[in-house]
């Protein structure tokens, strides 16, 4: 009888962090995921760090925990995290660390064993000390209580609940269990696995245990060996899905999927790993390490095919699918097939030659063009050349209602078409009507055949060409620059979307033509690359555009957002493809990817509002600020349980100033000074699949600075016939400056252009000031003869100089307890400014 054929799976992909991401420490001695979905790992000295996804945050003994060597991390079900650390026991109740005391005895360094129970107690595991019987310690919400195993001593490395709410504890070489009652010694020192260092309970009822013999299995009455390559199994975890992983001291993780009841070496990092493993909730596996940090395994969203999978390179060219679900992918040296359970390869003529393109025609057969010029025909499972020329790369097919099969030629071939038993070149030496440089080519719905430059130093951009015309030797186009809107640089690929819009790719962008106008997008609009090589849509209407180093972007019409994946291999994207699963596949320079959006949207938090000063934006009611405040800044944060958080792109808009949407990829937005009125500052933060958070508010009041409020009232119950005019930052600006000035007794210098208020501001500084009780005298400088300056600023006395025929007080002497302002101080003479200097002096 034959068994159930297995699905072909692929890799996963590894995401590392070490010290220059931040991690404090290389040396990880346990992972643990909260229910904020925030992971937290415990180091070797270096206290316990937490990790949003993009920044490690890192507490120590300076912050109250007990230890810097963390070996066990829980979560109660209030929410409080428990530190067991070589000082003891902390918690941490989401804003400060706490140390826990036994009411007698002394909680000495727990170890890695921890497990709250199904009563909601916690049982912690104490380190071996010599002479100290073994030990467990347990919160029960009010105290901590020591829990005595046996007379002998040992460490507790691993506790586990099983389904019958039985707890089993692995203490050195012992097994013991215990059933809410009594604790039982399964097995004694003679245990065939010898040293235990994890264990796993089995829906089934088994219980697994990882020894430095091996991995053993125990279903109540004996012990049977699983497998012996696992020598020092160091941890076992089991998905949710039945899918169970393994880790060896020698850095090996293994895994064993529910169908297959074997397990495979998924990688070997080659670094001591001391059972330390975590699955976040969108089922990530986390690996610590013991000298080289942090691994993330993703083979949730990820999937990666290479030659070791059946793929003849790594290098994927093309993507098509056929009316079966096959997807057929191109690379060098040929072409495979990958049917939804395993790749079949088909045998080429010339295996040198690389597949550049496929397509997939009306009639269900595979085309396909090489680098070296050729073109085939794959139907039924046979191969047929249909054109050998010398001309190199075919990198374009497309086909029309008619039933042509239309090609182009990368260099100098030109393009053409097979059909109706007749194979036909376009080709023109002086390539005024058919280019042979064929960067790409695509046949509308409407029968138009487009023609994309891949040489754009002989000719460039995009022509369009009626088919009937181009058969019938008429040769008319339409022609399409840069002039005209177009990205620049050299046409990759084509793409005509559901709604008739034409997509573009070049080495320069991507543009869309509607039929009207062209619209264009680079790196200034989000894109993560200029060079871009393929475009498709997906059923949900999203655009997604493969870029050459910059990963996959993807377009809703509203944000482009950016696929990066953590090896840059996989980051050189020359087809993407959806199958009719709703996957997402990506050709790439690294192999064969296959990629699962996921639904998990972001959350986005506005932290605070910054103008004059920092704003609290925390509470409800709305944030005023005066108008004098000028620039304001919002700031704000977002977290992805998908990605990291400077992957996010944001969404913001100020509701009474801007019209529309903005795009950013920072964290902070400025606004100038702002008009009296109400607004509402609005951001939402978008991930990677184009999932938008709720949207985060903070209202805004600007209001008319009280100061200047009673500025204005001073001067007009001063007298002053004149008063300020207009609202503009400049004139609030200045108005704010004279409140700052006008109390002190600094000597104040206006400058200004003839007419501008200068004498206005005078009068307001004076009016505003502890001197308004006294004159204010104004002198007009420049109505001063030179030789009466002193006498007029100074005074004289009788028979002075020919004239002075009265005395006569200066006016400096008449301002006393006043203000003096001097109008048009540089027209005085420069031996009176010099004079008046060391007056003011």
């Amino acid at each position: 009888m034959s068994g159930r054929r297995r699905t072909l799976e692929g890799m996963g992909i590894w995401e590392h962090f070490t010290v220059q991401d931040g991690l404090p420490d290389m040396k990880i001695e346990c992972l643990f995921e909260d229910s904020r979905g925030e992971l937290w790992i415990g180091t070797h000295n270096r206290g316990v760090v937490r990790f949003d996804g993009d920044h490690f945050e890192v507490f120590t003994t300076r912050d109250g925990l007990l230890g810097n060597n963390v070996f066990s991390i829980l979560e109660d079900r209030e929410g409080n995290l428990w530190f067991g650390t070589d000082g003891g026991l902390s918690c941490y109740d989401g804003w400060k660390l706490q140390p826990v005391f036994p009411e007698s005895g002394e909680c000495r360094s727990l170890y890695r064993g921890c497990c709250m129970d199904r009563q909601g107690r916690l049982w912690f595991g104490e380190r071996l000390h010599l002479g100290r019987p073994a030990t467990v310690w347990r919160w029960d919400g009010k105290r901590l209580e020591r829990i005595l195993l046996s007379s002998d001593e040992g460490t507790v490395r691993c506790i586990v609940e099983d389904r019958d709410g039985n707890l089993w504890f692995g203490v050195s070489t012992r097994l013991y269990s215990f059933d809410g009652e009594d604790f039982e010694l399964v097995i004694g020192p003679s245990s065939p696995f010898e040293y235990i260092w994890s264990l796993l309970p089995r829906p089934d009822g088994l219980l697994w245990i990882g020894g430095s013999k091996g991995l053993f299995i125990y279903d109540g009455k004996h012990f049977r060996r699983k497998d012996q390559r696992f020598v020092n199994c160091r941890a076992l975890l089991e998905e949710p899905s039945g899918t169970i992983w393994l880790t060896t001291s020698d850095g090996r993780v293994w895994q064993c999927r529910r169908d297959n009841c074997k397990f495979q070496l998924v990688r070997d990092l080659d670094i001591e790993l001391r059972g330390n493993m975590c699955l976040d909730r969108i089922g990530r596996l986390w690996v610590g390490t013991y000298g080289m940090g942090l691994y993330c395994y993703d083979a949730v969203r990820f999937e990666v095919f290479r030659e070791t999978h059946g793929l003849p390179s790594n290098r994927v060219y093309c993507l098509a699918e056929d009316k079966d679900g096959t997807v057929w992918v191109g690379m060098d040296g040929g072409i495979t097939g990958y049917d939804g359970e395993n790749f079949r390869r088909v045998e080429m003529l010339n295996k040198e030659h690389h597949i550049l393109s496929l397509l997939v025609d009306g009639k269900g057969r595979l085309w396909m063009g090489t680098s070296g010029g050729k073109l085939y025909m794959n139907e039924e499972g046979k191969l047929h050349p249909v054109l050998e020329t010398d001309y190199l790369s075919l990198t374009s097919i497309a086909g029309d209602s008619k039933g042509r099969i239309w090609f182009g030629f990368t260099n100098i071939g030109g393009f053409g078409y097979c059909g109706d038993g007749i194979v036909r070149l376009f080709q023109s030496e002086a390539e005024e009507i058919c280019p042979r440089e064929i960067g790409a080519l695509l046949v509308d719905r409407r029968g138009r055949l487009w023609v994309g430059s891949s040489h754009p130093g002989r000719w460039d951009g995009l022509r369009r060409y009626d088919i009937s015309s181009l058969l019938s030797e008429e040769g008319k186009f339409a022609s399409f620059t840069q002039a005209d809107g177009m990205a620049g640089g050299a046409v990759l690929s084509l793409y005509e979307d559901r709604d008739g819009v034409l997509w573009i790719s070049t080495t320069q962008g991507v543009s869309s033509y509607d039929g009207k106008k062209f619209r264009t997008f680079t790196r200034e609009d989000g894109l993560p690359h200029e060079v871009v090589t393929a475009i498709t849509q997906t059923d949900d209407g999203k655009m997604w555009f493969g870029t050459e180093g910059g990963g996959v972007c993807c377009y809703d019409g509203k944000v482009l957002q950016t696929i990066k994946i953590p090896e840059d291999p996989y980051n050189v994207v020359y087809a993407v493809h959806q199958d009719r699963t709703g996957r997402i596949w990506f050709g790439t320079g690294g192999g064969l990817v296959r990629y699962s959006p996921l639904e998990e949207p972001p959350e986005v938090a506005v932290t605070e509002m910054l103008a004059d000063r920092r704003y609290d934006v925390s509470g409800r009611d709305a944030v005023e600020v005066p108008t004098t405040a000028g620039r304001i800044s919002f700031r704000f944060r977002g977290r992805s349980p998908t990605q990291r958080a400077s992957g996010l792109v944001y969404r913001y808009r100020l509701e009474g100033y801007d019209d529309d949407w903005r795009q950013t990829n920072d964290t902070q937005v400025d606004y100038p000074p702002l008009r009296p009125g109400k607004y509402l500052f609005c951001v939402q933060a978008v991930d990677c699949d184009l999932n938008y958070s709720d949207v985060a508010e903070v209202a805004l009041r600007v209001v008319e600075d009280p100061r200047i409020v009673g500025l204005t009232e001073a001067l007009r119950s001063s007298g002053a016939s004149n008063e300020f005019v207009g609202k503009s930052s400049a004139l609030r600006e200045v108005l704010s400056q004279v409140y700052r000035v006008a109390p002190t007794e600094l000597t104040v210098l206006i400058l200004g252009e003839t007419g501008t208020g200068k004498g206005l501001v005078a009068r307001a500084v004076h009016g505003l000031s502890t001197r308004r009780g006294g004159p204010f005298i104004q002198i007009n400088c420049g109505a001063i003869p030179e030789g009466l300056v002193e006498s007029e600023l100074f005074g004289h006395e009788r028979g002075a100089f020919t004239g002075a025929v009265s005395k006569k007080l200066g006016k400096v002497e008449l301002a006393e307890g006043g203000t003096l302002f001097f109008d048009e101080i540089g027209d005085l003479a420069l031996s009176a400014q010099a004079k008046l200097l060391r007056l003011l002096e």
